[in-house]
């Protein structure tokens, strides 16, 4: 399937490519942080690249809606 990285709008392959998607679910909070899995993702709301989603700058481009 072939969509738009909701970070950089560059088309995405999703069948060849590495894919960070975006869903909403519940994750065990503790310690001020997330641990372990999600539980009962929603089907994803966004795609993005995992060089988008993994590069410093764009932890603070990334919103949830």
């Amino acid at each position: 399937m072939k969509v738009a990285c909701s970070i950089c709008n560059e088309m995405i392959d999703t069948t060849t490519m590495s894919t960070y998607v975006k869903v909403v679910g519940w994750a065990e909070w503790k310690n001020d942080r997330v641990i372990g899995n999600i539980k009962n993702p929603s089907t994803p709301v966004g795609y993005a690249h995992k060089t988008c989603v993994e590069s410093p700058k764009s932890r603070d481009q990334i919103a949830l809606f």
